[in-house]
């Protein structure tokens, strides 16, 4: 479709989807949208339609604040996919730890790509790609135009309102005849940014909710950052502070929350039973998770010398409603004798000089009971 076409009625353009991959003219499919246009709808509908079919489908999910495959701050993939599967504990998956691609493009894009080589080994007919929101300004377009590149789409398949995605496809000529513009679904309902962290808390929850402890030494074991902008630096780190669990070829196989270290040994809690032999990595991201569900993002940081050195600060936690509950670090009831956590202000970030989270009381720290979890996978193949 050229760029100068209108967008197909949101139902037409079903139709001509539905025909494209009917015909077996489109083996992967991407789809793009701003906030609020049933992108996520679209491919959990496309990924139906073609489950009933017998396709061997997989679903390649890049929306990090919003995830549907994987928990919130992971690029997750589920393959095969298959109706009723537990999207929360994906086939694979890869840690980032911040919830917009923003924060590191490059990171973003680099842990796509290992994830579509994973997909390519296992085979399938077609893979259904869903992505972040991020569409306006030249940084959305050198993302969205970078990704298309590196997944090399059949089909794109642009939830267009007013023309917002066009800018996307400029410049970028070998993806033009394979992009459709449709119209959003006049059923979409637009979210408040306080929904969207709730959405966030409950899936970070209900990650978490069967964790149990953990205790793994660093040696022999690579620390790193999710990002140049993360140091790789125990110092760095809070407890609640999320971290990935990573095979030898960088693939997550469980998230983790950071409980404290000893001698060179990590304190964590994850919903992973699988052999700690086959963790070669502990990757560090830049976001604590408080026992609420709400992700903080510590200070921009770089590294100086050997330290972790706070430059500036970034934008506002994502703050959530639900789960108040539970028992946070602000709260009262610290031991005798420690420093009371600050909880950070709306707007405000978690410095290196605040209080680490240490000082919550005994088994407020929560998150761990039995239940479903990661086992180990073959992602180190």
């Amino acid at each position: 479709m050229a760029l100068d076409e209108n967008a197909l009625d949101f139902f037409a353009g079903l139709e001509r989807v539905t025909w494209i991959l009917s015909a077996g003219k489109a083996r992967r499919v991407v789809i793009v949208g701003g906030t609020d246009t049933g992108k996520t709808w679209l491919c959990r509908w496309l990924a139906q339609w073609a489950w009933e079919r017998g396709f061997r489908l997989g679903f390649l999910d890049f929306d990090l604040g919003q995830s549907t495959v994987g928990p919130p701050g992971c690029i997750g993939l589920q393959l095969p996919w298959e109706e009723g599967d537990d999207l929360l504990f994906p086939s694979a998956m890869a840690f980032l730890g911040y919830v917009s691609p923003a924060y590191d493009v490059g990171s973003v894009v680099e842990k796509g790509e290992l994830l579509l080589s994973w997909a390519d080994m296992r085979g399938y007919n077609l893979l259904v790609v869903d992505t972040s929101g991020m569409i306006h300004g030249p940084l959305a377009g050198l993302l969205k135009r970078t990704k298309i590149r590196k997944l090399r789409p059949d089909l794109v398949v642009a939830l267009d309102r007013e023309g917002e995605t066009r800018h996307i496809f400029r410049g970028l000529e070998e993806a033009e005849e394979s992009v459709v513009f449709v119209r959003p679904s006049p059923e979409v309902r637009v979210r408040e940014r306080a929904e969207r962290a709730d959405y966030r808390a409950s899936r970070l929850l209900r990650y978490f909710e069967y964790a149990t402890p953990i205790e793994i030494s660093l040696s022999g074991r690579r620390l790193c950052g999710t990002s140049p902008r993360v140091p790789a630096d125990l110092s760095f780190l809070r407890e609640g502070h999320l971290l990935g669990m990573n095979s030898s070829t960088g693939l997550t196989l469980a998230v983790a929350r950071f409980e404290g270290s000893e001698e060179g040994r990590l304190k964590l809690s994850a919903p992973f039973s699988g052999d700690l032999e086959g963790i070669r990595e502990i990757s560090v991201g830049p976001t604590v998770l408080y026992p609420d569900g709400s992700l903080v993002k510590i200070k921009n940081l770089v590294t100086r010398g050997d330290s972790a050195v706070a430059v500036g600060e970034e934008n506002a936690v994502s703050r959530s409603r639900i789960g108040r509950g539970i028992p946070c670090p602000c709260q009262s009831g610290v031991k005798e004798g420690t420093k009371p956590v600050s909880e950070p202000r709306s707007g405000e970030e978690l410095s290196l000089g605040s209080p680490s989270a240490k000082e919550l009381p005994e088994g407020q720290g929560g998150l761990v009971q039995q239940g479903p979890r990661h086992e180990s996978q073959d992602v180190g193949v």
